[in-house]
């Protein structure tokens, strides 16, 4: 037997305990970091390890326990794939569908527990299947990841490291500059006439001294490529040759403002986002709520892969539900303490440079029109399509009545929070703040031509002094900083032309076409000063 058994050694429990941390990866290769790899896998391995030795000793055999090893595992983790298509064919089965996929797992074990107990025959040929299924499955991630791996891998350094412009001396002293980007705040005139929402942050933040560019579009239709542009003041091609969310978020942490001012003594803080392209744990301040995990007294920060896996194994339904860890409930506080974090930067003598990107009022929807607790625990947590398929009607482009409400009332609430809080920086300024809030993009579509909707955005900037004169009503977000540096800095920066691109947010077949005028909606009208 041990002759046999050494002939073909077990392989297929390892491969099988990290297959779907592999395809994860490999679906996600360009914006995931390969280190984020290693603690999950070895958690795996670990497991699946340990069940393989005591299912050794218990079943009498090496190759019999390998076996349950890799049964078990593939249980653990088929257990989210069948939960995900029982909630399609029956969107209520809730935490009871969730106990009874598990039950079904465990007999579905200790079936196969009794059979390999009952089995006294040579399992050579067992084992050989198994190692090679495993081996296929391993070929297949690394194949549907290799693309994305190899643009990932020739990326060059220039595109890595791209030097910021020169930068000049502080011509009309430091003040504190908030960068405030609302995840799909589209523009006023939209806004009223497709969602039925009027005296939005336009109105209100024109009151509070901030010229708003009422016929401003986005660069971009996708938060990873318009927030990149934003801040480098460049357009994406001319900032990289690869495009990919991980080179876009490296594009937003080594951002071209930050370092711009760094040496003028700014500092860089930024709020957590919970979208990775946007996240800058390494800003010279981080501001994140308490994280939920701890562990013997130390807090843990699972990433957002980690987190994703979390979202593949048996405990996501719990997870979901938890008053704690629910991604619905950190979301929530994200927003918040961000949103609370804000004015507190006013007192702080040194000047910042602070950069909050607030998903909202992007979907999941999360707050009703005062901030109550609106979350659909109920549904798997996804920042990108979670209301899309359940909400919309068959007409493409169109948006459904549940959209529409909702997006209105987290609209409400973000305008309000967000009123009070430039308010609060204001008055607890020494010195006059710059200050820009903007959106991203624009809501989810509202026409048959789903672009358009994404374009037209609200755009305001609060500027010290006689700088304000520079703006005009159409600036798009890459002459933001063009300006400002070159108006409050001095720096030698060029105004570049207002351009808007459609790009798919697909980085290996991503194109930037020039939007249509059709795509970027109807101007404002003329409106006279308060």
């Amino acid at each position: 037997m041990r002759s046999s058994l050494f002939r073909s050694p077990a392989i297929h429990p390892p491969i099988i305990a990290c297959f779907p941390i592999l395809s994860l990866y490999a679906i996600n290769a360009e914006s995931v970091e390969i280190g984020e790899l290693a603690l999950p896998s070895a958690v795996a391995l670990a497991l699946v390890g340990l069940v393989w030795a005591i299912a050794a000793r218990g079943l009498h055999s090496g190759a019999r326990g390998a076996l349950f090893a890799s049964i078990a595992a593939l249980a653990f983790w088929a257990q989210s794939y069948v939960m995900l298509a029982l909630g399609q064919l029956w969107p209520a089965a809730g935490t009871g569908g969730a106990l009874a996929v598990a039950a079904v797992s465990v007999l579905a074990v200790v079936a196969a527990t009794r059979g390999l107990m009952r089995s006294n025959g040579n399992l050579v040929d067992p084992t050989r299947i198994a190692n090679a299924v495993a081996l296929a499955a391993l070929a297949i991630v690394l194949l549907t990841g290799a693309p994305a791996l190899w643009r990932v891998a020739s990326q060059s350094e220039v595109d890595r490291d791209r030097p910021s412009p020169e930068t000049a001396s502080a011509l009309g002293g430091k003040p504190d500059i908030y960068l405030i980007v609302l995840d799909a705040y589209g523009r006023a005139d939209e806004l009223a006439e497709h969602f039925d929402f009027e005296n939005g942050l336009a109105e209100r933040l024109t009151r509070l001294g901030f010229f708003v560019a009422d016929q401003s579009v986005s660069n971009y239709n996708h938060t990873a490529t318009s927030v990149p542009s934003l801040l480098n003041f460049d357009y994406i091609p001319n900032l990289t040759k690869d495009p990919s969310l991980l080179t876009l978020g490296r594009l937003v942490r080594r951002n071209a403002v930050a370092r711009t001012l760094a040496p003028l003594g700014y500092e860089f803080v930024a709020c957590a986002s919970g979208y990775n392209v946007t996240e800058c744990p390494a800003a010279d301040r981080y501001l994140e709520p308490t994280p939920p995990f701890r562990l013997f007294g130390r807090e843990l920060r699972p990433s957002d892969f980690e987190l994703a896996l979390l979202g593949k194994t048996p405990v996501e339904p719990w997870l979901r539900r938890s008053e704690e860890a629910s991604p619905y409930v950190q979301h929530r506080r994200r927003i918040l303490h961000c949103l609370d974090s804000l004015a507190e930067l006013a007192s702080d003598p040194k000047p910042t440079f602070t950069f909050a990107h607030l998903l909202a009022p992007h979907e999941p929807f999360v707050f009703g029109p005062l901030g109550e607790d609106v979350s659909p625990y109920d549904l798997r947590f996804n920042v990108a399509r979670i209301y899309r398929d359940a909400d919309l009607p068959d007409t493409p482009g169109q948006v459904g009545p549940d959209y529409a409400r909702r997006y209105r009332d987290q609209i409400r609430f973000v305008s309000d929070r967000v009123e009070a809080v430039v308010e609060e920086i204001l008055r607890r300024s020494p010195e006059e703040p710059i200050i820009i809030v903007q959106g991203d993009h624009g809501p989810y579509g509202f026409s048959p031509d789903i672009r358009r909707a994404r374009f037209p955005i609200l755009n305001a900037i609060r500027l010290p002094g006689t700088a304000e004169r520079a703006l005009y009503r159409s600036i798009t977000p890459v002459n933001t900083f063009r300006l400002i540096l070159r108006r409050h800095f001095g720096l030698a920066l060029d105004r570049l032309e207002d351009r808007s691109f459609v790009d798919s947010p697909d980085a290996a077949t991503r194109r930037f076409v020039p939007a249509r005028p059709a795509d970027l909606g109807e101007p404002a009208p003329r409106r006279r000063a308060p």
